[in-house]
């Protein structure tokens, strides 16, 4: 807990500036999702709005201070190269698609899990040790 005045009134406006940092994070956050849902929906004219509008809203973070202009440059960045990728790639019908199981993993340090490999024989090695001998004998 803070001791001196100074201290306090620190507290207080660290968390005015918290609240308002927050108001805008999450503002950008909401406008990203909608816009990476609109990308996977498919429909170009759409993903393009939420894009530009997601783009907005990550600027006005960034210049606010609530986020870092490099971070909102990257963020969107990545909206534009998605949207970019999925006007140059059609996207297949959602009901054409097929799930793929992904193998289970197995538990981690789990030594069962682990694939056994065969130790090769004692007798596979000799025959090359013999013939090394032979060499050095002649």
């Amino acid at each position: 807990m803070a001791n001196t005045e100074s201290a306090k009134k620190q507290m207080r406006s660290n968390e005015r500036r918290r609240l308002r940092n927050r108001l805008h994070i999450g503002r950008a956050r909401s406008e990203v999702k909608k816009a990476r849902v609109a990308i996977a929906s498919g429909d170009v004219t759409a993903a393009t709005e939420a894009v530009r509008v997601a783009s907005r809203w990550l600027d006005h973070a960034a210049t606010k201070g609530s986020i870092h202009p490099n971070n909102a440059a990257r963020r969107k960045g990545r909206l534009m190269f998605q949207l970019a990728h999925m006007v140059a790639v059609p996207v297949a019908e959602p009901a054409a698609q097929v799930e793929e199981e992904a193998p289970a993993k197995p538990a981690r340090g789990s030594r069962s899990a682990k694939p056994k490999t065969e130790k090769p024989a004692a007798e596979a090695k000799a025959p090359r040790a013999r013939a090394k001998k032979s060499a050095k004998e002649e």
